[in-house]
């Protein structure tokens, strides 16, 4: 991972991930038991990735089932061994469809509710900076264009290959080096942007002017 990058991503903890797996239960007695393989397996990734795309805290639980009905449609063509990426193909088509939903419907709200990992009895200092560092990283990826924001997220934070990301995708890998090159670009302007805003003395020179 990108060490400047690393300094501002802060990786959502399991214990963030909703425990609402049950609800895709239907439809997991098909093909042998495979789907609910997959749902076991997968569904903390397929929770945290539309998290991370933009997807609103109170439509992940419904985007996040609409995902597993469209994999156990498509369950006869995934390969062997190929799940996640063919899993997050579809991540990435339903957090696009939920989000295009969302700027179309979006109530305009004071603020969303921010999501504080739940460690064990942490610290004030801690637990504000973990809270702080959550805001600057959802403000960030929210400015990058969708196409750049996943590539950069399954790369950085899934820690997935150019070949991995281009297969799920459906993109060839030059394509997804480029968008990753534009990601980081863009994601380190915007960091060091919020950096100079939240040093000590920022806008004085302004306020004084």
């Amino acid at each position: 991972m990108d060490p400047v990058i690393q300094g501002v991503i802060v990786r959502h903890s399991p214990s963030e991930m909703s425990p609402q797996a049950e609800r895709v239960e239907p439809f997991a007695e098909c093909d042998g038991g495979r789907l609910q393989s997959l749902l076991v397996t997968h569904f903390q990734l397929v929770w945290r990735m539309l998290r991370r795309l933009g997807v609103e805290v109170s439509s992940v639980d419904d985007e996040a089932q609409q995902v597993f009905v469209i994999t156990a449609e498509k369950l006869h063509l995934i390969e062997e061994g190929k799940e996640r990426s063919f899993l997050l193909g579809i991540v990435y088509r339903v957090a696009a469809n939920a989000r295009r939903a969302q700027v179309r419907g979006r109530e305009h709200s004071d603020s969303e509710a921010v999501e504080v990992a739940k460690d064990p009895a942490p610290h004030l200092d801690e637990l504000l900076g973990q809270k702080r560092r959550r805001e600057l990283l959802d403000e960030i990826l929210d400015q990058l264009p969708f196409e750049q924001r996943t590539v950069l997220i399954l790369g950085e934070l899934e820690g997935m290959s150019r070949s991995e990301i281009a297969a799920s995708l459906e993109l060839c890998e030059g394509t997804v080096a480029s968008r990753q090159r534009l990601a980081k670009q863009h994601f380190l302007r915007l960091a060091a942007r919020y950096h100079a805003q939240l040093a000590p003395g920022a806008g004085k020179n302004d306020e004084l002017g």
